[in-house]
């Protein structure tokens, strides 16, 4: 729970560096607003003390201005939108990846805990009692293809002796001598 606390406390602390910066922003924007209003005021009562064409010209100057600022504004808010957007956005993956993480790591924990309190489950039982069977199956299988392999090597152990026995020279019987033995 150590990380879940300081990424919250992190999360906590961007949220409130942003609200800052916006707070700077819109302080910023109120004086920039006053400061023009105070300009406008001025231009306004220079503008009155001057000719029509001179007063059209300030204007057109000064809507300018205020529409090259407001496409700043623009420019920057959605600039800053979309950074504040990919900021959370990779956030919440890794926040949600970790939770994830824990998740399992809470579930294998609980399995571990589950299975030394009540023993192995019945599917597990029945997966074992099935391996030891078909292990089982395997040796009775092995062993009667060593038998079968120990009968075909005594039978060809037997026709190799057979076939040794008609194909031995025969020995000659013992002539008889003149002599007898004694």
């Amino acid at each position: 729970m150590g990380r879940l606390i300081e990424d919250m406390t992190r999360l906590c602390g961007e949220i409130v560096t942003l609200r800052e910066a916006r707070e700077g922003f819109m302080r910023d924007l109120r004086q920039n607003v006053a400061s023009m209003r105070a300009r406008f005021r001025r231009t306004h009562f220079e503008m009155a003390e001057k000719s029509k064409e001179e007063r059209l010209s300030d204007l057109s100057g000064l809507k300018k201005a205020v529409s090259a600022m407001k496409s700043g504004f623009r420019r920057s808010h959605a600039k800053m939108t979309r950074e504040t957007q990919r900021v959370r956005r990779s956030f919440v993956a890794g926040l949600k990846k970790r939770t994830a993480a824990l998740l399992h790591e809470y579930a294998l924990d609980l399995q571990g805990a589950r299975r030394a309190w009540f023993g192995p489950s019945q599917t597990e039982l029945q997966a074992l009692a099935a391996a030891e069977r078909r292990a089982a199956e395997a040796r009775i299988e092995a062993e009667e293809e060593r038998k079968d392999e120990e009968n075909a090597e005594q039978l060809r152990g037997a026709e190799f002796q057979t076939e040794a026995e008609k194909t031995a020279p025969l020995e000659p019987k013992p002539r008889p001598s003149g002599k007898k033995r004694r």
